[in-house]
């Protein structure tokens, strides 16, 4: 009877000319939010490893592209700017990639650990529906989601489906990133990487926030 009378008063919002961006931000909002984390936490690691791998070893190519993630961080700690989970979880998984590589001495291992880490998170996310506690209600705030309707239980379900989403979404990635692995060069496989890393994100990214928007304009419970 609560959701009922709510949903009403959202209803009268909106015809009052009150639009969903209010709750949920468009994607083109998303875009303009994420976009500078974007190129600084991939972008940026991506051209550093191509530009001095042309120049010098690869092993120095991801040491630089480590070293860039790693000042990168501090600069925005010291300058007490901002740090997003984005951020935070590139130049983690940067660094995983970089010290196993250096303990190793096989490159191979660094470029075949995102594509280990997109199974790990995509089963993350299904697992995540498992045990009820879904991994895109985590994430939404970084993308600018307000905590409150993060947080609000009537948006569990959605939640619960947004994440099936991204589990699926991010095994086809993983599938496609070890694909390029094992039948292209270098070269190709990081722009090819780099650009599904965007991309696809990008696509799943929008298609959560549309289905989530359109949930809200229509005014139903996200539980019906």
């Amino acid at each position: 009877m609560a959701w009922n009378t709510r949903i009403a008063g959202s209803a009268t919002r909106q015809r009052a000319g009150v639009r969903p961006d209010a709750i949920v931000p468009s994607p083109r909002d998303v875009a303009r939010r994420a976009l500078p984390q974007v190129i600084e936490a991939v972008l940026v690691p991506a051209a550093i490893l191509m530009l001095v791998t042309a120049v010098a070893t690869t092993t120095v190519a991801i040491g630089a592209a480590l070293a860039w993630g790693l000042g990168a961080l501090a600069w925005r700690s010291v300058s007490r700017r901002r740090v997003s989970g984005i951020t935070i979880l590139a130049v983690a998984r940067l660094l995983g990639r970089s010290v196993v590589a250096f303990v190793a001495g096989s490159t191979f291992l660094y470029f075949l650990q995102p594509v280990i880490g997109g199974f790990c998170l995509a089963g993350a996310f299904l697992v995540s529906v498992i045990i009820d506690r879904p991994l895109a209600c985590r994430f939404a705030r970084d993308f600018g989601v307000p905590r409150q309707t993060a947080s609000d239980p009537r948006f569990h379900r959605v939640f619960r489906r947004i994440s099936v989403l991204w589990g699926v979404v991010g095994i086809a990635n993983a599938a496609a990133g070890l694909w390029l692995l094992v039948t292209q060069t270098t070269d190709v496989y990081v722009l090819a990487s780099t650009a599904l890393s965007i991309a696809v994100p990008a696509a799943a990214i929008s298609a959560s926030i549309v289905w989530f928007r359109h949930t809200i304009a229509g005014g139903r419970s996200p539980d019906a």
